[in-house]
């Protein structure tokens, strides 16, 4: 019995297939969508310049509202029309066969609209980089609309016996689900959610997104069988009563089913940069939790539809954290229409946010909160205002880190810290000051720091021999001190704390120093020991990838990391949220001991000798460097009023081409100039290329380096060209060098002429046809570093020392890997550049370096989700022309044909039938 109900609606939809496609109708259906769709969608395809098919599937719904119910509109009602439908149901089928075969054929048909639109995949593959999870995710929603609408049209021609009546009970039902979502902002607020979850476009765009939502699967499942029921029920309601209650039954199973699957629900992502579902980073924090967390969430309930959408994917993420941390994360809401609620919400200082609502037909201002608060033993850290979805993950993560770094700084490691003294037992035959109170003071300030990390350190005391001293110095950096006995015999002797988890190590600031006290009289002692415990704490935190310190070069003309108005206040202002930015002067202080990294930002003026050995010693020991250096330094005219006055342009020379050349790099001193460029309308001019404002496009940053994998873009400013070994020489053989971003094969460069000029100024340039190739204006260079120095710097008192003792630091070749990032500009950092607002890709890609400097990499990709470009290559000339005009007419044409070919060969066919079966007398006349 069964076999024969599934071959009566198969053989129901092979034969309305059959119909169907030997009718005009599919063919001038299919014929108009593909005109308007194209149409439409390339008009601005080649402007915006991405492959992507966003701009289709945003209207699709909407073409659909219209289409679909074009193409099912005579599906029943041909057949009510004709009086066959009484013939069908006098056949051995039931209803349930009829309405699936009739169904069935009619998404088959409408699946085929968008089947040529596949072109526009092929298009996007070959003229650009494609994501494609977005991609397949629109075609599956569409599998899943065009589902949910033939439905609905399949009921609307059961109705009635009326195609044009058909047509406009499909279209109004359809059209009323694919715009309601539009009037959700003229809504009152307390149906705002209702109407999203009405909405198909919602969920439509959802799923266009490249998300696998259960929720958008339930929804359109839901409406399919809704419909599909009732119209079972209207073609079997011409033979027999169907009770009403068993559709009201059955539409409050399905309504119950949406209400739980929006409790109960899982997502998946399928973009390529993993833009809607939580990161290994997340996921890492969330499984180092060694106590609850509570996050209590503060919105108000009916809220407009914007703010409602951050709700939604705020009410999303914290499933997805709660779901990656078991049982240790628990999420409450709050609603802060409650006087209590919203008082509590005060007490944790949450602000209310001012938002537009339209009430009464009139627009208005509401005060609503918007805010998390996370809860961690003792520690309590807000998050407020939530006014926005983008950056979402990344500032719950590390809101979460914080708390957990500050309960317990070792909180999660798999490897335990060991810290170690190395101390040579025979320095204490010297006359030392304080060198036998080393391993006191030494044990005291680890007891100390060991407690408050729940005493997961280790310690231990070694003392090295003299042929391990010198292996010390060139594994740890520690000192070594050449010592004479009473016979003149030479010997080495080691001094030194080490901090090391696994193959990381800190150096903790212990050396004895020689101090000349008066002409012939040097002072030896042991220096570090007063603030030992402070040193080993902040080794500790450095250690475990929890620093928060940047020291921030002064002097020497770099940029004010203090004003905002010049300077670059703007861009510490991005930093201040993750670190603390502390200035340093290299002339009159050391670098911090428990700093992993610098930055020198725009210096005009040279370093002294002392200053590069402190910068080049760090970099040795493992310390991290960024260097925002400017090609030339611009001496402006003293008279500004001069017609005849030129800006001079002098190479910048700060000595720390040293360093940078010692190990195979240069900043070149020219202007890179890029045809791909920054472009400005100009009074009188129009648009103005400004190519000194090079715009670095997705294929010309490093394709798998997390600082640059999800940015479209970038703008540099007045950069120079940066050089680098295409392969690691022997002597810079333990580096790996980046090129981050670099200008486009359209860029060249530019130096100063005899008087001191450089052509900038875009009225003036013409781009050269030759000589232009990619120049690199960002480098990332790791490893170990080589010194630029061949030894320690002389020193009077050591020069003088006739003593017994020699204590040697320097190091003239790495001891760990460290990192090197270069760019070419510190313009880059300034308020021509970097708003208050810091949304800039420029300003992004700023923040991911530093978190990558500081040994963060993993939180670069969670802050640019979503903002990876699928960018075109192609954006004219032939090939553009011809992929544009192909797929707004070519296809139409090619269906256009198609139906032509298929009315010859059924009129070919009819006629030979007529042949075959007519009388000799038909045959004679």
């Amino acid at each position: 019995m069964s076999n024969k109900k599934k071959a009566s609606w198969a053989v129901i939809c092979s034969r309305e297939l059959s119909a169907l496609f030997t009718s005009p109708i599919p063919y001038i259906v299919c014929v108009v969508f593909l005109l308007v769709a194209g149409i439409r969608f390339f008009a601005t395809f080649f402007l915006i310049k991405r492959a992507e098919l966003r701009g289709f599937f945003e209207f699709l719904p909407y073409f659909f509202s219209f289409f679909i119910p074009a193409l099912t509109m005579r599906v029943f009602s041909e057949e009510k029309r004709s009086g066959s439908m009484e013939t069908l149901l006098t056949l051995p089928v039931t209803p349930l066969s009829v309405v699936a075969g009739k169904y069935l054929s009619s998404l088959v048909s409408c699946v085929m609209l968008v089947v040529p639109t596949l072109f526009y995949v092929l298009t996007c593959c070959l003229l650009g980089e494609v994501d494609s999870g977005p991609i397949i995710g629109g075609y599956i929603g569409a599998i899943l609309l065009a589902a949910s609408y033939c439905a609905v049209g399949v009921f609307s021609s059961s109705v009635t016996k009326n195609q044009i009546v058909s047509f406009f009970i499909s279209f109004a039902i359809c059209a009323f689900l694919s715009f309601c979502g539009m009037f959700a902002v003229l809504m009152p607020s307390s149906l705002v959610r209702g109407i999203k979850f009405l909405s198909s476009t919602s969920h439509f765009e959802s799923i266009a997104r490249g998300i696998i939502d259960s929720r958008d699967i339930i929804y359109f499942l839901s409406i399919t069988a809704l419909f599909f029921a009732l119209t079972v029920a209207s073609i079997t309601n011409s033979k027999k009563k169907i009770p009403v209650l068993d559709l009201v039954l059955f539409a409050a199973i399905l309504l119950m089913l949406n209400l739980v699957g929006g409790k109960a629900f899982v997502r998946g992502d399928l973009t390529e940069a993993k833009s809607y579902s939580l990161s290994p980073a997340s996921r890492d924090v969330c499984a180092t939790l060694e106590q609850p967390l509570q996050i209590k969430v503060f919105f108000s309930e009916n809220l407009p539809a914007d703010q409602n959408a951050v709700r939604q994917y705020v009410q999303d993420m914290l499933t997805e954290y709660k779901n990656a941390s078991g049982k240790k994360l628990t999420v409450e809401y709050f609603d802060t229409e409650k006087d209590e609620n919203a008082s509590m919400a005060g007490g944790y200082g949450l602000q209310q946010v001012q938002i537009q609502e339209i009430k009464n037909n009139e627009v208005g201002f509401k005060n609503v909160f918007m805010g998390l608060v996370f809860t961690y033993a003792d520690q309590i850290e807000c998050l407020d205002p939530v006014t926005q979805a983008s950056g979402l993950e990344y500032k719950i993560t590390t809101s979460i880190s914080r708390l957990i770094r500050n309960t317990n700084i070792l909180a999660g490691m798999k490897e335990t810290p060991k810290l170690t003294l190395y101390k040579s037992s025979n320095l204490l035959n010297f006359e030392i000051s304080g060198m036998d109170k080393v391993d006191q003071i030494v044990k005291n300030a680890y007891e100390l720091v060991n407690k408050k990390a729940n005493g997961l350190i280790e310690f231990q005391s070694i003392d090295p021999s003299g042929d391990e001293c010198l292996s010390l110095r060139e594994r740890y950096g520690i000192q070594v001190i050449r010592t004479k006995d009473e016979n003149r015999s030479e010997s080495l002797a080691a001094l030194g704390l080490v901090l090391q988890k696994g193959e990381s190590f800190r150096v903790v600031p212990l050396q004895m120093v020689s101090m000349q006290v008066m002409p012939g009289v040097v002072l030896n002692t042991v220096q570090g020991l007063e603030e030992l415990e402070d040193s080993i704490s902040g080794a500790l935190e450095s250690l475990v990838a929890q620093t928060q310190t940047i020291a921030y070069v002064t002097g020497h003309g770099c940029l004010d990391m203090n004003d905002p108005q010049y300077g670059a206040g703007n861009f510490a202002s991005l930093l201040r949220d993750g670190y603390t930015l502390e200035e340093i002067n290299l002339a009159a202080k050391d670098i911090p001991s428990d700093v992993v990294c610098i930055m020198i930002n725009g210096p005009k003026e040279e370093f002294s000798q002392a200053e590069l050995y402190k910068i080049d010693q760090f970099m040795m020991r493992g310390g991290n460097v960024m260097l925002f250096l400017d090609p030339f330094i611009e001496q402006y005219p003293q008279d500004p009023n001069d017609p005849y006055a030129q800006v001079k342009y002098y190479a910048n020379k700060t000595g720390l081409e040293q360093i940078l050349s010692k190990n195979g790099i240069t900043v070149e001193p020219n202007y890179v100039l890029d045809s791909q460029c920054f472009k400005r309308p100009m009074q009188g001019l129009g648009n103005v290329n400004f190519y000194h404002a090079p715009i670095v496009q997705k294929e010309n940053l490093a394709k798998n380096n997390p600082v640059t994998e999800n940015l479209g873009f970038l703008v540099f400013l007045q950069a120079g060209e940066i050089t680098s070994p295409e392969a690691a020489s022997t002597e810079n053989a333990d580096l790996e060098f980046t090129k981050l971003a670099s200008a486009s094969k359209k860029s060249w460069t530019v130096t100063a002429d005899e008087n001191a000029e450089v052509m900038i100024d875009p009225r003036f340039i013409v781009p050269p046809t030759e000589d232009v190739s990619e120049h690199t204006l960002a480098l990332l260079a790791q490893g170990k570093f080589t010194s630029c120095f061949t030894g320690p710097l002389a020193d009077s008192a050591q020069a003088e020392n006739e003593s017994a003792l020699e204590g040697n630091n320097f190091i003239a070749k790495g001891t760990q890997k460290g990192k090197l990032f270069v760019a070419s500009t510190s313009q880059i950092t300034g308020p021509n550049i970097i708003s208050q607002n810091s949304g800039e890709p420029i300003a992004l890609f700023l923040e991911n370096v530093v978190d990558y400097m500081n040994g963060k990499e993993d939180l670069c990709p969670m802050r640019t989700k979503g903002l990876s470009l699928s960018p075109l290559h192609v954006t004219s000339g032939p090939v553009a022309n011809f992929a544009k005009y192909f797929n707004e007419a070519g296809l139409a044409v090619l269906v256009a044909l198609a139906g032509l070919v298929v009315f010859l060969l059924r009129k070919r066919r009819r006629n030979s039938i007529r042949k075959e079966f007519s009388t000799g007398d038909e045959k004679n006349e």
